[in-house]
């Protein structure tokens, strides 16, 4: 964020700056905009100079970024079943002690899988 302060002195407007933002002056960049001008006859005809100040701070990232580093897509795109799956999902069930899962359901599953995480990757 970026604001423009006016004050009498220098401090002043970067201790302006350092109210108005909450943090310290040393966390805030500061950029002299317009300085009071010397003159002789400058203080007889009673207008005063003031320091114009443009003050930038920039929030560290651990205090902007309070979103999880990983957002889940929005919509889940579910894999699509075959009817090859049913069968071996109904096999499954009933063969549920051997485990086994025969190498053309392993591509499959795999290929499922790795369709899914391409989707994920393409959204990062």
């Amino acid at each position: 964020m970026t604001e423009i302060f006016t004050a009498s002195s220098l401090e002043e407007a970067k201790q302006m700056a350092a109210d108005a933002f909450g943090v310290p002056a040393s966390d805030i960049d500061f950029k002299v905009i317009d300085e009071p001008k010397r003159s002789l006859l400058g203080g007889l005809f009673g207008k005063k100079e003031e320091f114009r100040v443009e003050a930038t701070y920039t929030a560290p990232a651990a205090e902007t970024a309070e979103a999880p580093a990983y957002e889940a897509p929005a919509e889940e795109a579910e894999p699509e079943l075959t009817a090859d799956d049913a069968d071996a999902a109904a096999e499954g069930a009933d063969e549920a002690e051997s485990k086994e899962i025969s190498p053309e359901i392993q591509l499959e599953k795999m290929a499922i899988g790795a369709a899914y995480l391409e989707q994920v990757l393409a959204q990062l």
